[in-house]
């Protein structure tokens, strides 16, 4: 990054000089930041004004005000895009996360706390959904009269976005494929009959729009054997390499916390009276410690997560054994976000999905 631009920005507060400098077709400025570079400006800085001014070199821009008063400018030149926001007083690094999920409802369960903690940090999160969950279960009589339950869950979807303070949210239009082994996997649309490079080609569409740095999906598995996480893997790790993303994490379950943490809480379980989910063969959920690389902390933003939960109220209720859990067994189970990364290991390396970007 050039500490000229950089020093300009903190002292003009005013027009950003890049996009007008870097004009459709012209050669790389070695004075000028690299492309895909993302920053934070003070809140001070005339978005208006510079969108104006800019016009010829400030194509599709548009400006977003995130809920922490962070002003966003993200400005599409050639492809490329720059990212302005504040209010922190300089300038500062601002990268992408796409969080790649199979059905509402995913994307708080394992990735909730990450894409909190993102948001909160600053960076862009972009939330992506294969389908839109058509063969959930729901209670008889939640809907309204007409309402489809798909209709539902994308609501809920948008809500548990807000929540955690996803920027943008898409999906990719298949159905909901239903559980291992049911008619719905063969059915047309379904997303686990997706050939992977049509569908990662639509994933990989979203990555190279939004210069994403970082990409989450699900490990082989698909956590636990569901046939649309399970594509999510295969579609995630083929959009990553055609897009050229260059950090892709595996969200997973430490199946050897997870055991421990049953055993710990047994009692007090029974106690309160909960239906402790049978996991039968243990080799069917999740990986052992040994092949996790990454644990992120996501305690700070347990809130938030429990809260994007209810926000899917057609698949959790209160009554559901993940919102009736007790406080400190909600902490342990949810508390750490655990991923896999290929080249990261052994054992855990990493602690941050956006770290040193």
């Amino acid at each position: 990054m050039s500490p000229s631009i950089v020093k300009a920005a903190e002292q003009t507060q005013s027009a950003f000089i890049w996009p007008a400098r870097h004009q459709a077709g012209a050669g790389p400025d070695p004075g000028l930041p690299p492309m895909g570079a993302r920053f934070r400006l003070k809140a001070s800085f005339n978005v208006a004004g510079f969108c104006a001014s800019s016009a010829p070199y400030c194509k599709d821009a548009k400006v977003v005000l995130t809920e922490t008063q962070h002003y966003g400018l993200i400005l599409a030149d050639n492809g490329h895009q720059l990212v302005l926001s504040g209010p922190s007083g300089s300038v500062n690094v601002m990268a992408t996360m796409v969080t790649f999920h199979a059905h509402p409802d995913d994307e708080c369960i394992a990735c909730g706390g990450v894409i909190r903690k993102a948001a909160e940090e600053g960076h862009r999160v972009v939330l992506v959904v294969a389908t839109r969950g058509e063969h959930g279960e729901v209670p008889e009589g939640f809907l309204t009269d007409g309402e489809e339950l798909w209709q539902r869950r994308v609501a809920e979807t948008q809500a548990s976005a807000e929540i955690l303070g996803a920027h943008r949210v898409e999906f990719l239009g298949y159905t909901d494929s239903g559980m291992m082994g049911t008619p719905a996997n063969t059915a047309p649309g379904s997303f686990w009959t997706a050939p992977v490079d049509d569908a990662a080609k639509k994933l990989a569409a979203i990555l190279e729009e939004e210069c994403a740095d970082v990409l989450t999906c699900y490990d082989d598995i698909g956590g636990y054997g569901h046939p649309d996480h399970i594509q999510v893997h295969r579609v995630g790790m083929r959009a990553a390499e055609l897009a050229g993303t260059p950090r892709v994490y595996q969200n997973t379950m430490n199946r050897d916390h997870m055991m421990r943490g049953m055993a710990a809480f047994a009692e007090q379980a029974a106690a309160a009276g909960l239906d402790v989910p049978d996991l039968g063969e243990a080799e069917d959920w999740g990986k052992p410690e040994s092949v996790v690389t990454a644990a992120v902390d996501v305690s700070p933003y347990l809130e938030h997560k429990r809260r994007a939960m209810r926000a899917h109220a057609s698949q959790i209720s209160e009554a559901s054994f993940f919102l009736a859990m007790p406080e400190e067994g909600f902490r342990y189970a949810f508390g750490t976000e655990w991923f896999i990364r290929d080249g990261q290991g052994p054992g855990i390396t990493e602690t941050d999905l956006l770290a040193g970007l």
